[in-house]
């Protein structure tokens, strides 16, 4: 999921990566295991994207938002979350991306049939 700005798409998150249809990206340190906090984030799913949230302070948070598929290579961390100590680890869909491709633009992904009724009402 990426914010629209100005007729390109940028991060959600600092509002200033911009990514490009077809290009490749790669964490800017360490190319095997790199740091987490150099790395992208994405979903497993459409609806991943569609349900995550951003940190309050992420600077296109309002902006309108566009969904991404991308296609990844190399080394991911896969996110999970613990709801209490002791619990089982539960995977979030999340993954951090050492490298990818922005593949296309997911306009289908808003299709009523792809949409989950749960969420979305009937």
């Amino acid at each position: 999921m990426v914010a629209c700005v100005d007729d390109k798409l940028v991060s959600i998150y600092d509002g200033v990566t911009e990514y490009v249809l077809g290009r490749w990206y790669q964490t800017r340190r360490g190319s095997v295991w790199p740091p987490l906090d150099q790395c992208y984030f994405a979903f497993s799913s459409p609806l991943g994207a569609l349900d995550a949230a951003f940190p309050a302070g992420s600077k296109a948070k309002n902006a309108p938002r566009v969904l991404l598929k991308i296609e990844a290579v190399g080394n991911l961390y896969e996110c999970h979350e613990v709801k209490r100590a002791g619990a089982r680890q539960r995977w979030t869909g999340k993954v951090g991306l050492t490298r990818f491709r922005v593949a296309r633009i997911m306009t289908d992904a808003f299709r009523e049939s792809a949409l989950d009724k749960l969420r979305f009402g009937e």
